[in-house]
């Protein structure tokens, strides 16, 4: 079949229908049993349908915006489209949706920004600006930075962290008993803040270790307690503590020998309860002030009267009492 200037258009052959543009030498369409070959672009209004065993080859595909899109399934249970705005992969049928595949690498759409990579063998990587920020591992995850959390942060009973620091907005709870449910930091560090126990101890193993509160304070109101027999609460020369009561198995040590007072002359204490009463300025560095000597004296309780031991060299007094009425 030809038209008026004589090209042929349509070639009718035995098996072969062939359909021409132009001239007879440029071939459009192709119609065999079981294919149908097209030379340029196919522009359809409806549909385009095959078998479950039809297959197709395009060298390029174009689905104008809309939410039909491209179908997959009988009931086109999975949808991609573009709206006009923004692009959509749907899950619209029954079922799960399944990305199978090697390691996946999802970038933004210049391809110089890496957002998630899932790699297969592993480990599952989220970016911020093209840095690895959380990964997962086989023991757990893995964050480079902070972690700000709204709520809470828990684990059980034999989870452990390692955090280079931690900071928190308003406190840290343990629940159970705090020799099995531990926080355990190698420093504690107070910037004007408190540490506070509701309930029960707080306990510090710290292992002949030292707790310092650099410019901080201490403030308790229940007990301060250590099973160290060589324990010690030390402080600068300008120190100041306020205690309730203190209660020491142990001796109460000035840090420095002949330096630190008792008191002071504006607040005294009211009385001192002690057995003996050891007297020396055998360590100064010089004697009284009324000979210079130095002894060492110690003044014992009897029954009736007062005795007074010199340990320098045995002798033994007695004070003499007069008895008032």
């Amino acid at each position: 079949m030809t038209d008026s200037s004589t090209t042929t258009k349509i070639n009718l052959l035995d098996e072969e229908i062939k359909l021409f543009a132009n001239h007879s030498s440029n071939e459009v369409v192709n119609i065999k049993s079981g294919s149908l070959n097209v030379t340029g672009n196919v522009t359809a209004s409806g549909h385009i349908s095959g078998s479950s065993t039809s297959t197709g080859s395009f060298a390029h595909v174009h689905i104008p915006d809309g939410t039909s899109g491209l179908g997959i399934g009988n009931d086109s249970d999975l949808l991609l489209y573009h709206n006009g705005n923004h692009s959509y992969i749907k899950d619209n049928g029954t079922g799960n949706l399944y990305v199978q595949g090697g390691t996946q690498t999802f970038q933004n759409a210049a391809a110089n920004k890496t957002m998630m990579v899932l790699n297969a063998a592993n480990s599952v990587d989220l970016y911020y600006s093209n840095s690895k920020k959380f990964e997962t591992t086989n023991t757990g995850v893995s964050v480079t930075g902070n972690v700000v959390g709204t709520g809470n942060i828990s684990g059980s009973l034999t989870s452990t962290g390692s955090f280079g620091r931690v900071e928190v907005a308003d406190g840290v709870s343990v629940v159970g008993d705090l020799s099995s449910a531990k926080v355990t930091v190698d420093n504690i560090e107070l910037d004007g803040n408190s540490i506070t126990v509701g309930s029960g101890d707080l306990a510090f193993n710290i292992a002949g270790l030292d707790i310092d509160f650099n410019s901080s304070n201490l403030i308790d109101g229940g007990n301060i307690i250590s099973s160290a027999a060589n324990a010690q609460i030390s402080g600068s020369s300008t120190s100041t503590g306020s205690f309730g009561r203190i209660e020491t198995a142990g001796n109460l040590v000035p840090k420095v020998h002949n330096v630190s007072d008792l008191g002071s002359t504006t607040n005294r204490w009211a009385n001192i309860y002690s057995a003996d009463l050891q007297l020396s300025n055998m360590d100064n560095d010089i004697g009284n002030e009324i000979d210079g000597t130095k002894g060492s004296w110690t003044i014992q309780e009897g029954s009736d009267d007062l005795y007074l031991l010199n340990r320098k060299n045995g002798k033994k007094y007695k004070f003499k009492l007069e008895e008032i009425t």
